[in-house]
């Protein structure tokens, strides 16, 4: 019995490796998502430890937040463009681009 036979569950690795790509493009799609809501939550909560130690409430707490909102949209825009450019001038950063099936380039396989 060879080793594929004991284990029908196992993945060849060339599906392995692209199962992994899917899923690291995935995480990096939803990474703006996880951003945009964790940054102001992070630096209000900051805010609020530095309002409760000089007592200046909700100062720190409110321009904190304010700040990590902008902040979070400044960097989702700025590699939305990155990303499109980048999408223009028909490179993918070392990746290969994906075919989506009707596609002039053939079929997915």
């Amino acid at each position: 019995m060879t080793e594929h036979q004991a284990d029908p569950q196992r993945r060849t690795p060339s599906r392995s490796a692209a199962a992994t790509e899917e899923m690291t493009r995935s995480l990096h799609r939803s990474s703006a998502s996880f951003e945009l809501a964790f940054a102001p939550v992070i630096m209000a909560l900051l805010g609020l430890w530095l309002d409760r130690t000089f007592g200046t409430l909700p100062v720190f707490t409110v321009g904190l937040a304010v700040l990590g909102t902008i902040g979070a949209g400044l960097s989702v825009y700025y590699s939305y463009g990155h990303a499109m450019a980048r999408i223009e001038r028909g490179t993918t950063g070392g990746r290969r681009p994906r075919r989506v099936a009707g596609d002039a380039g053939g079929a997915e396989s």
